[in-house]
């Protein structure tokens, strides 16, 4: 993922919070989570969250920049962070955040983490292609079955 786009608001923020102050907001009512040392109020999208709300009530109350970018998520999911943006996370905190995350990579096998953090060479699939794919599909498989049946008649009639 390109560096210049991590969930980085317009805005400038109005103010720094601590992990202790983080973690304290696990709530459905008040969920905040950390991504890219950024804090984010979770809670409005909880309900409408398309990967199911349990996937934020896991990564509430921490930092969820590795789970956030396992998933493919589109440009309006971007967007909608914006909107959902709190404060950045304490400088000191970001040093604390950075060590544990190094030693969580280090953990992984690089090929493996590599692999599942690259960027997948075509983001998208055109949906007329897969409307044509299915079209021939579907032709081929009417026109199958209406050549059986006409040999099975025709052998039928033989008889």
């Amino acid at each position: 993922m390109d560096s210049s786009r991590k969930c980085v608001p317009e805005r400038t923020p109005s103010r720094t919070y601590k992990l202790k102050e983080v973690s304290k907001h696990m709530s459905a009512d008040d969920m905040w989570m950390i991504v890219h040392n950024k804090v984010y109020n979770v809670s409005p999208i909880l309900n409408s969250h398309p990967g199911g709300s349990e996937v934020l009530f896991d990564c509430a109350g921490v930092d969820a920049t590795l789970a956030f970018e396992d998933v493919s998520h589109s440009h309006f999911a971007w967007e909608m962070m914006e909107d959902l943006y709190v404060g950045d996370l304490a400088p000191e905190d970001i040093q604390r955040l950075e060590k544990l995350n190094y030693k969580k990579k280090r953990r992984l096998k690089a090929p493996i983490y590599e692999r599942a953090t690259s960027k997948p060479e075509k983001e998208f699939v055109d949906s007329t292609e897969v409307i044509k794919f299915m079209s021939r599909t579907a032709f081929l498989a009417w026109f199958a079955v209406i050549s059986l049946l006409g040999y099975l008649y025709i052998q039928f009639r033989k008889l």
